[in-house]
């Protein structure tokens, strides 16, 4: 154990505790190595959580339950140790009438601290994912802070983004995390600490939504320089969808061009998950998220003009490239792809707002 931190028990009634206050998808879970997340591809079971108890192994959940696209927590991920940003976090919580004593306080055994709201019931989603974003702008909060779930819904095959159970040890770092009481103090016997901890119900969330919900930014784009042109390649690649064989690089240079655009991660993500519908057949939602990740964690900017996966998107009035061609096949969306125009899709103008006609 790290100086000053709890001990964490590993017995079965800390085992049941545990399961109590913490779930994601009933069908799979993710194991931490130090390279990321690797999906597990079964149920959760009472010797996982004691390994992780314990700090043999390090879990974490998906939060959305794919069969109907409910979560039973909204996590949100403060990456950096300032812990002003804690307290800026509660007190906005605060103002929205949720109590003290239903925020769950982590340190994430990393860089940062996870504030946990739990439900006494799987709520939507929708729902989950937007009440962490009004308590987040709210805060005044811009930089290093992330809400979970990320996604409305999943796609029957899909994931979306996991977070790491507490109390394991975090493999990059190897440190444990706590939970940390109203003073942000580390707890010493959790299990005495957060059966005193209230879940939140239904009727509250959807007080606070309706009266609330006009903090959540609306979406925004600002265009500074030639880069951010709306380009005809990516404007078909969105309108009509690839298929399979180079869904993964395109992908990768949409998450680019979104970005250069001047979405935000979250945003990307959530245009590039719809978009995603449309391919034949759609990738994993995993992919998609850990390209906006990488995207959006690097200085990529090239949008693959030479390769050719790219080349057949190609138009002569593209901004960037003037090109002779006089391939028609590739303005025209391709025939695989026909019956899903016909899908009942959000439009991505409501991601993209002038990038498409």
């Amino acid at each position: 154990e790290m100086p000053g931190q709890p001990e964490v028990k590993m017995d079965n009634d800390s085992v049941n505790l545990f399961r109590k206050y913490f779930k994601g998808r009933g069908d799979d879970f993710a194991e931490q190595t130090s390279n990321g997340y690797t999906r597990v591809g079964r149920l959760l079971e009472d010797t996982d959580i004691f390994l992780h108890l314990k700090g043999d192994k390090s879990y974490g959940i998906y939060l959305i339950e794919p069969k109907d696209n409910t979560a039973w927590h909204t996590a949100i991920d403060i990456d950096c140790l300032d812990v002003s940003f804690v307290q800026r976090i509660i007190n906005s919580a605060l103002k929205l009438g949720i109590e003290d004593n239903q925020l769950l306080k982590e340190s994430s055994g990393n860089k940062g601290y996870h504030i946990w709201l739990i439900y006494d019931e799987a709520i939507e989603a929708e729902k989950a994912r937007r009440l962490g974003q009004i308590i987040v702008a709210q805060s005044g909060i811009e930089r290093n802070i992330e809400v979970f779930p990320k996604q409305d819904k999943v796609s029957e095959n899909g994931f979306g983004n996991l977070v790491k159970l507490p109390f394991g040890i975090h493999k990059k770092s190897g440190q444990r995390s706590y939970i940390l009481d109203n003073e942000l103090n580390p707890v010493p016997i959790w299990e005495d600490y957060i059966i005193s901890f209230t879940k939140i119900g239904r009727e509250q969330v959807d007080t606070i939504l309706k009266e609330f919900d006009y903090l959540i930014p609306k979406p925004t784009i600002t265009k500074s320089n030639s880069e951010t042109k709306s380009l005809p390649c990516f404007k078909r690649i969105m309108k009509f969808g690839v298929v399979e064989g180079i869904r993964d690089n395109i992908a990768f240079r949409l998450a680019i061009y979104l970005k250069n655009q001047g979405l935000n991660a979250d945003l990307a993500l959530s245009a590039l998950t719809d978009w995603n519908k449309l391919n034949k057949p759609p990738l994993e939602d995993r992919i998609i998220a850990e390209k906006v990740n990488s995207v959006f964690e690097h200085n990529y900017s090239g949008y693959g003009c030479e390769q050719d996966y790219m080349k057949e998107f190609c138009s002569p009035d593209c901004p960037i490239k003037k090109t002779d061609t006089t391939n028609t096949q590739a303005i025209s969306p391709p025939e695989a792809l026909s019956e899903f125009l016909k899908r009942d899709i959000p439009p991505l103008e409501y991601y993209v707002l002038d990038i498409l006609p």
